[in-house]
């Protein structure tokens, strides 16, 4: 495109992506969002890791935006300093970059906080226009000079550093690489010429040679399609022309506009091609018969290595500061339903589609969830530690209505506040599933943590049986309990962290006594730990004991304590507030494997376990920050996916486990 500005668009729904392949209408232009609606100088577009469409300069200067499915747009950024965006790409780190031809920059996003920053500044550059990028993050710049029809082509590094490898070209303008990634093309829009170059794996290129030349018209952005097809906006000229590996004109798309500036492609399977459209201020769509090679890119880094482990990202929500979740009931093919929460509300999350299930009339903060069948009803209930308000449970109305209509809130205790989670259990063996949580100052009594009992009618009962096992016990702003029979003797016990200074930084285990409701012994696992988080219980090592694995969630450090004698041993000291914690097999081999997400880190990690607890970390994600973490088979296809409530990411994700060696055994 000619000079603009980048937003964030949400993916177009197509209905024909549900049809035979033969009953589309393929490579027919249609009106995708209302003229005027971006400026005359929208460009960009590209779509980001969760499938999110963005271009530039919606509604004025300066601004990224962001298009509904239905094709309403709003603002998602606006570029600080005077900067105006033009290209658009996504890097594997999920950062959107921009190419800002007015302050000679490249810009990056990060798509979790809106922070933007300078990746590469360069005095000599003209005015950075178009990008490319390639899987190892090396990214390419168009840089013309209209005013003298000459251009340059640059190459930038993930470390922002600039290298110009071509300085005698015409007007550069849409540049892209090809899906083998041994080439790169590049046009210029005066010339109408579009060159190709030998490019390595390094980003050198050489033996530069004329792919066409096109004879009127002039030409703007251009993405490759998997089989290396270039589809070349043709400014001036109202088409797409589709352009072969060896220089043959395929077809040409008419638009309906006369200046189309970019292309991309999108999408649920890739072949959904979005046009900017200066001119007409807006988006078209049409559907290609291949997918683009963008879009194949961005589906091969959601497959993320982990160790021996894969993972798939999936994203249920974006813009919801979720604090808690867990998984609801199941779908006649198996997927599960998802539930989350934050501030007053709890949404439930089912195929494509979110639902308010509570919203609260009063003051709340809805902090933590854990999901279970409470009523024995065969649906599953979610559990709620509302920090401001005490413990609820909302009542699964059934699954034939439960996406339908709220949930009924019934209450565990009322005067547990301060509740910063809930650990579930049935703690006095009648079958039944109990509540452990612990209160603040302010609840009822102070400083304590508790075990509530089940009802045998829990929909007919105003609040629950109360049993303080650790009176005045768990001051400290004490955070996420775990429940275990840590002891051998067949009753759960419990486990807890907290973490103010001076009244907190302890990890604490209460063992049951014969009799449930009678007094718990106390004793100390771990004190000093600056802001200790979570706890959970296993045995770690193989030996047979109950071992405990802790982290300082809103500071540095995961470790282990050794079961008897609480033997301490680290397993990780760089990693900032790994707020949340699990302890299961995620691989598969018989023994406990763990996994955190530090929210200042932004780091998702596994720790693989060999047996005798020494860990193994593995990342799985470099971008997602996160209050709370479960693993759970989501996909119910028999193992593990970590689900997150993304807090500081503003979202609520799942990560699938494919294609495990052991899968299907």
């Amino acid at each position: 495109m000619h000079v603009s500005i980048c937003r964030r668009l949400g993916i177009f729904a197509l209905l024909l992506s549900s049809l035979p392949v033969g009953a589309e209408d393929f490579y027919t232009s249609k009106v995708f969002t209302d003229p005027k609606g971006f400026t005359s100088g929208i460009e960009g577009p590209s779509v980001g890791a969760d499938g999110s469409l963005y271009a530039v300069n919606f509604e004025k200067k300066s601004t990224i935006g962001i298009v509904t499915p239905e094709g309403r747009g709003r603002i998602f950024v606006t570029l600080p300093n005077g900067s105006v965006g033009n290209g658009i790409r996504f890097d594997s780190g999920e950062s959107m970059l921009i190419a800002d031809y007015v302050n000679h920059n490249v810009l990056k996003v990060d798509m979790a906080t809106k922070e933007i920053s300078v990746l590469v500044h360069e005095p000599k550059m003209n005015q950075p226009n178009d990008l490319a990028i390639g899987s190892n993050d090396i990214l390419y710049c168009s840089d013309p000079n209209w005013g003298q029809s000459t251009g340059q082509l640059w190459r930038v590094t993930p470390d922002g550093k600039a290298t110009l490898l071509d300085g005698e070209l015409g007007t550069t303008n849409g540049l892209e690489v090809s899906p083998d990634e041994k080439k790169l093309y590049v046009n210029e829009s005066v010339q109408r010429n579009v060159w190709s170059y030998d490019l390595s794996s390094s980003g050198e290129i050489s033996n530069k040679r004329l792919l066409i030349k096109f004879p009127d018209f002039g030409m703007d952005g251009m993405r490759c399609d998997v089989d290396g097809n270039l589809h070349i906006t043709r400014y001036g000229k109202g088409t797409i022309a589709i352009v072969s590996p060896g220089g043959e004109v395929l077809r040409e798309v008419a638009v309906k506009g006369k200046n189309p500036s970019n292309v991309c492609f999108g999408g649920p399977d890739g072949r959904t091609c979005y046009v900017t459209v200066a001119d007409k201020g807006n988006i078209e769509v049409y559907r290609s018969k291949v997918p683009g090679r963008s879009w194949k890119l961005r589906e091969e880094r959601k497959k993320t290595r982990s160790g021996s482990l894969t993972f798939v990202r999936h994203v249920l929500d974006e813009g919801f500061h979720a604090l808690g979740a867990d998984i609801g009931d199941r779908d006649a093919k198996g997927m599960a339903d998802v539930l989350a929460c934050s501030g007053g509300l709890v949404y439930l999350y089912s195929g494509k589609k979110r639902y308010t299930v509570y919203e609260s009339k009063s003051p709340a903060l809805c902090i933590h969830l854990r999901t279970a069948d409470i009523d024995k009803d065969g649906d599953m209930d979610a559990i709620v530690a509302d920090h401001s308000n005490g413990v609820f449970y909302l009542e699964n109305p059934g699954k034939d209505v439960a996406r339908k209509q709220v949930w009924k809130q019934r209450f565990v205790d009322s005067q547990c506040i301060g509740a910063h989670a809930v650990a579930l259990g049935d703690i006095n063996r009648d079958g039944r599933i109990d509540v452990v949580a612990s209160g603040e100052s302010n609840s009822t009594p102070p400083d304590s943590i508790y075990w509530f009992e089940c009802p045998a009618r829990p929909n007919e009962a105003d609040e629950w049986p109360k049993v303080v096992l650790g009176p005045g016990q768990s001051g400290g702003l004490a955070h996420y309990p775990d429940v275990g029979d840590v002891n051998g003797d067949g009753r759960l016990d419990v486990v807890h962290a907290a973490k103010a200074e001076k009244t907190g930084e302890w990890y604490r285990l209460w063992t049951q006594p014969e009799d449930a409701t009678g007094a718990w012994k106390f004793s100390e696992v771990g004190k000093g730990y600056k802001q200790a988080t979570n706890v959970q219980l296993g045995d770690i090592d193989g030996d047979g004991i109950v071992d405990i694995l802790a982290s300082q969630g809103h500071d540095v450090g995961v470790h282990w304590f050794e079961g008897p004698d609480w033997k301490v041993h680290t397993i990780d000291k760089e990693m900032h507030s790994p707020h949340t914690l699990v302890l299961v097999d995620l691989d598969a081999d018989g023994d406990l494997d763990g996994a955190t997400c530090a929210y200042e880190s932004k780091l998702l990690v596994w720790f693989e376990n060999d047996g005798k607890g020494r860990f193994k970390t593995h990342i799985i994600s470099t971008s997602q920050q996160a209050y709370d973490l479960v693993a759970r088979d989501v996909d119910n296809d028999g193992d593990l996916d970590l689900l997150v409530a993304g807090q500081r990411s503003d979202n609520v994700v799942w990560y699938e486990q494919v294609g495990r060696p052991d899968q299907g055994r």
